[in-house]
């Protein structure tokens, strides 16, 4: 049996707290790959330091106020059906083209969200959230009535065709409505 605060040799990684999980390392690296400081000492930083660049080059980072939805499309975006795909890892509401422009949202979708030529599969954690937001002004008695109505879930099996369409861009998403448009 080896004493007590000394390394074990046989790679168990079963030693000092210093040297745990590293075998017979005698010391323990306190900078380098994965242990600088700096990104924990300011989190964010890169986000800083890409903005900071961004306004030398006198380029805005700030998003535009998204303009506020009159009420008739969203009551009309509120009678139509929508769908929540799901595999073993995550879902997608799909929401088509013309809701996305209705809601107002093309710019603040994330590029977790999936796009193909008639729809708009929405991340189900922040960008489905973002456009169901846009319908209720709070998740109340009104939602879950609704909810219960209009949409279906479908579980799509373990992995998702809806993995293989392209990334959410609203450049993409533009392109594709123009295309649409001239067919």
């Amino acid at each position: 049996m080896a004493k007590k605060g000394v390394p074990k040799k046989d790679g168990s990684g079963r030693g000092t707290r210093a040297n745990r999980g590293r075998g017979g390392c005698k010391t323990t690296r306190k900078t380098g790959k994965g242990k600088s400081m700096s990104t924990k000492a300011r989190p964010g930083w890169r986000r800083d330091s890409r903005e900071h660049a961004l306004a030398a080059k006198g380029i805005s980072t700030k998003k535009a106020a998204v303009p506020a939805c009159d009420d008739s499309k969203i009551d009309e975006l509120k009678e139509k059906d929508y769908t929540f795909f799901s595999d073993a890892g995550h879902a997608w509401l799909r929401v088509p083209h013309q809701a996305i422009i209705d809601a107002g949202i093309e710019d603040e979708i994330s590029p977790y969200s999936y796009l193909d030529n008639s729809y708009v599969y929405l991340e189900e954690d922040v960008d489905a959230a973002l456009f169901l937001g846009r319908l209720f002004s709070d998740f109340g008695e009104e939602w879950r009535e609704w909810n219960r109505r209009h949409i279906d879930e479908k579980y799509v099996g373990d992995y998702a065709k809806i993995r293989s369409f392209d990334d959410y861009n609203a450049a993409k998403f533009r392109r594709a409505i123009r295309v649409k448009e001239r067919i």
